[in-house]
């Protein structure tokens, strides 16, 4: 996990980077660090739910054209919005996790919490 954290910060940078045209860190920096630092909190956070899945190659397939949808999407939001602050990642963070567990679920994947019978 720790690799793509390192992996997603360095494109979150690069993508600010030319997003801002090599000029200084500004307040559009902000918006790819927040994406940079909320991609490995909301898959991580996925991951950890279905860790009974990680042998299977279907699952880790699923995640990525999560991941790619999750990235894509918000590429082309960040970059047609001047500001997009924690509030937004914050808000969107339960939507998109419910998608996760929705998409995960519809192939045959539950989470651990799911199991626990109180």
């Amino acid at each position: 996990m720790i690799y793509i954290s390192i992996g997603l910060a360095i494109v979150g940078f690069g993508m600010w980077y030319v997003d801002s045209g090599g000029k200084d860190p500004s307040e559009s920096a902000w918006k790819w660090i927040g994406l940079a630092v909320n991609t490995p909190i909301l898959f991580g956070y996925a991951a950890s739910e279905y860790r009974r899945d990680w042998r299977q190659p279907r699952f880790w397939g699923v995640i990525l054209v999560l991941l790619a949808v999750h990235l894509g999407a918000f590429s082309i939001i960040l970059t047609h919005v001047s500001r997009w602050g924690w509030l937004g990642f914050v808000l969107l963070f339960p939507i998109e996790q419910s998608g996760i567990e929705a998409a995960l679920s519809r192939v045959g994947y539950q989470p651990l919490s799911k199991d626990n019978h109180y």
